[in-house]
């Protein structure tokens, strides 16, 4: 795969500009840009659960001692109603919490996931609920959380949709996303991504990027040369023989390369000059011939210099 330039999760994202792709733009509601995992904004969290997320887990024993509480907390094995799920469906998940310690307290049991495999890159664990529960000392409380298959989903930049991908997903409930105190696996049986169609693409709909930028609407700029835009697991099995390019070019003339697999060391297939233009607004449609190709790869598109690109395609 290319080497995606992922954000980490971090417990405060700054909102971003929805993406855009082949075909119609997302929702109104992916308010950010759904190739960079997230994990939870602390403003959406009670405080004690901002205090885990933000600073680690207190510690690791399973009868962690809680400075705010002043009691300790022995988390059961988690059940879940179903061991497989498909896209439309709902599973319980549901365990126990027991308050150990001597005096009453609060607990804040928090929900999260981990899919195994993906094809777009994921947060290593995922916030998927939280409930506070308040018990007295040697008091007992049964906990259920509610997953459904549409919050797995994640957005498909190949077909410009939202999926629920085919995926085993680690069901994990703890303390933070550092202190997993109780786990389980469901299978969810939804989508494949298909290999990518280079046949029409928005420049915008990149799987990963260095030093470019979005500049509205389908619109990549690279500022400097040696920046580039990778397109992950294309098929050219049907040989494309031509690339084509819509671009501005508000300064001196550049260049833009198509590699395969790496962006520094990778085959180079096609260099194509891209001419000067009256300002950033003007585009000039650019062709060039490729050599004959085939099977899986990721396509690299490495600029020589300042230009802004927004349509391209492999025929």
């Amino acid at each position: 795969m290319c080497r995606l330039i992922v954000m980490s999760p971090t417990v405060s994202p700054a909102p971003a500009p929805a993406p855009t792709g082949v075909g119609a733009a997302p929702p109104p509601e992916a308010s950010r840009d759904p190739r960079r995992p997230m994990a939870v904004r602390v403003d959406d969290l009670p405080h004690r659960l901002a205090l885990d997320e933000a600073r680690g887990p207190h510690a690791t024993d399973p009868d962690r001692w809680d400075g705010l509480s002043s009691t300790a907390f022995r988390y059961g094995a988690v059940s879940l109603s179903q061991s497989t799920m498909d896209s439309r469906g709902t599973v319980q998940v549901t365990l126990d919490v027991t308050n150990t310690g001597t005096r009453a307290g609060d607990e804040v049991v928090q929900l999260y996931t981990h899919q195994r495999r993906s094809r777009v890159p994921q947060p290593p664990e995922a916030l998927r609920g939280f409930q506070q529960v308040h018990l007295e000392a040697g008091q007992t409380r049964r906990v259920t959380f509610s997953l459904a298959a549409s919050d797995l989903r994640i957005w498909d930049a190949t077909r410009n949709r939202w999926v629920v991908e085919s995926a085993t997903q680690d069901i994990l409930v703890g303390t933070s996303s550092a202190d997993i105190r109780s786990r389980a696996q469901l299978e969810v049986r939804g989508d494949t991504i298909p290999p990518r169609d280079l046949r029409a693409v928005r420049a915008a709909d990149f799987d990963g990027s260095s030093g470019t930028v979005l500049a509205g609407g389908t619109v990549v700029a690279a500022t400097a040369a040696g920046q580039w835009l990778c397109y992950a697991d294309a098929d050219l099995c049907g040989g494309p023989g031509t690339f084509t390019a819509r671009a501005a070019v508000p300064g001196d003339p550049a260049t833009l390369q198509v590699r395969l697999d790496d962006p520094v060391h990778g085959r180079v297939v096609a260099t194509v000059n891209l001419p000067a233009t009256a300002d950033v607004y003007t585009y000039a449609d650019i062709t060039a011939r490729l050599p004959r190709l085939g099977g899986r790869h990721d396509v690299y598109l490495v600029f020589g210099g300042p230009a802004r690109l927004s349509t391209f395609s492999l025929r």
